[in-house]
């Protein structure tokens, strides 16, 4: 078995991988390291698939392996905070926002100085129904966000808050201005 996964991994032949495998046969397979590389590649791969549909799966059949991953193998998965973030940002993603919105939080809360990255993925996923957070938490974590540094994202936060309309557009314009030249860089963990 194992030497039939690496040849299609190696081959990049996802189909033939999502068809013939389960993310817990490659999480029994390969070492936490190597299955946590097949999930990066298998994401890099679905946003260049032209079937939306199977991209989907893709992203669903990475997000499976790493949930997998992390019950399989929790200290290795806790040495890196990026990768319970990562998990989170992908959850919320691929329409499974209450996974993701967790996980975020459960990186969030262990972090001591979050990035901006996670603030704002954080407080998106916060707007999903029924996953709201406190509004003193949720303005407390925008303002974070925004005091790591103007970018886009955290100007497009601060227009989401805007008290009035004038403040509203000024932050817009702001974001617009910063949309070409400067944006939140991602906390990706070691899987690319």
């Amino acid at each position: 078995m194992l030497m039939e996964l690496n040849k299609i991994i190696n081959m990049k032949n996802w189909k033939n991988l999502i068809d013939k495998f389960l993310p817990v046969h490659i999480a029994d397979t390969l070492s936490f390291s190597e299955a946590m590389v097949s999930a990066g590649s298998l994401l890099s791969a679905s946003s260049g698939e032209e079937n939306p549909i199977f991209s989907d799966k893709m992203r669903d059949f990475s997000i499976n392996l790493m949930i997998i991953l992390r019950a399989k193998h929790p200290e290795k998965w806790k040495e890196d905070w990026k990768n319970e973030a990562f998990l989170g940002m992908l959850c919320c993603v691929n329409y499974r926002e209450e996974e993701g919105f967790q996980f975020l939080k459960n990186a969030h809360s262990s972090h001591s100085d979050s990035p901006q990255s996670l603030l704002i993925a954080l407080v998106n996923a916060s707007r999903y129904p029924g996953l709201e957070l406190p509004e003193e938490e949720l303005y407390s974590l925008i303002k974070r966000a925004k005091e790591k540094g103007l970018t886009y994202e955290s100007a497009m936060l601060m227009a989401s808050i805007a008290e009035t309309e004038e403040e509203q557009k000024a932050w817009e314009e702001q974001a617009h201005e910063l949309e070409k030249k400067m944006h939140t860089p991602l906390s990706l963990p070691q899987i690319y």
